[in-house]
């Protein structure tokens, strides 16, 4: 099992084809599917992503501290300063990035990623998939069951897929090499 989850916020702009990140979230011990899911619904839960928040960074910031997580202590800057924003307790609540410098180096790091674009609205979590080298361990014999919802969502969809997850608690997601996304029983 992997051990780091990266929770990232991103947002398009205008004449780059790839939206730019504006913060990461890194939890140790919290890249299983299920905890994965969990950290996400909460989120979610807080309505964060629809209020309307001005600027990009703190709107990711905040939508990250909803999960338990808090800034890393170089992180802090006269612009998002420690009265205002929480400071990361431990790395299993999650230590948030929003430095240029500090996304570069944790990005060495991470196992497995959710992207979450505030700009769409979608929620990629396509990323908490074991790999397709680790389908040998499925056993030959087990139904294997496809996901009934996407693992790219909406923010106002992602209710019926996390309770699809919720259902299938000893599961982990595969994607097979035609990409159909798999549920797998754990042993």
């Amino acid at each position: 099992m992997k051990s780091l989850l990266n929770i990232q916020i991103e947002m398009n702009t205008l004449g780059k084809n790839e939206p730019i990140i504006l913060a990461k979230a890194f939890y140790q011990w919290s890249s299983c599917t299920l905890t994965a899911f969990q950290l996400v619904n909460k989120l979610v839960d807080s309505k964060i992503y629809s209020t309307d928040i001005s600027d990009p960074v703190e709107k990711a910031i905040r939508l990250l501290e909803s999960t338990g997580a808090g800034l890393a202590a170089t992180e802090f800057s006269e612009k998002y300063d420690e009265k205002n924003y929480n400071k990361s307790t431990s790395e299993n609540a999650g230590v948030i990035i929003i430095s240029e410098k500090g996304l570069q180096v944790e990005q060495d790091w991470e196992e497995l990623i959710v992207s979450i674009n505030i700009s769409t609205g979608v929620i990629d979590m396509g990323g908490v998939f074991y790999v397709e080298e680790d389908l040998y361990e499925l056993d030959p014999e087990e139904e294997i069951q496809n996901l009934t919802y996407s693992t790219y969502s909406h923010f106002n969809d992602f209710q019926k897929l996390y309770a699809e997850i919720q259902e299938n608690k000893n599961i982990r997601l595969f994607r097979d090499i035609m990409g159909n996304e798999i549920l797998s029983k754990v042993e």
